[in-house]
């Protein structure tokens, strides 16, 4: 009777520690996972049309020369104000 008592407490012994190493695994691999999940995913643009506004009647004061119509990864597509007369090739 004693010997089948200690033979079953080791099997719930074993039991638990077999579910306590799984559970381990799972919380690293999802440790894992939102390591992977902060990183920002890179912004990939392509220069779609380059605007040229060099009339000056046309163009209002707060306008700028050169205008770039670029579209992004994640579809957007943005109106880039040209500075300094960068040149583009």
């Amino acid at each position: 009777m004693l010997e089948n008592n200690i033979r079953i407490i080791k099997s719930e012994k074993a039991q638990a520690t077999h579910e306590i190493y799984q559970l381990e695994t799972h919380i690293q691999d999802n440790k894992k996972k939102l390591q992977n999940n902060k990183k920002l995913p890179y912004l990939v643009s392509n220069i779609v049309e380059m605007l040229d506004n060099n009339d000056p009647e046309t163009r209002e004061d707060h306008e700028y020369h050169k205008t770039a119509i670029i579209k992004t990864s994640t579809r957007q597509t943005v109106s880039l104000f040209i500075l300094f007369g960068h040149k583009f090739i």
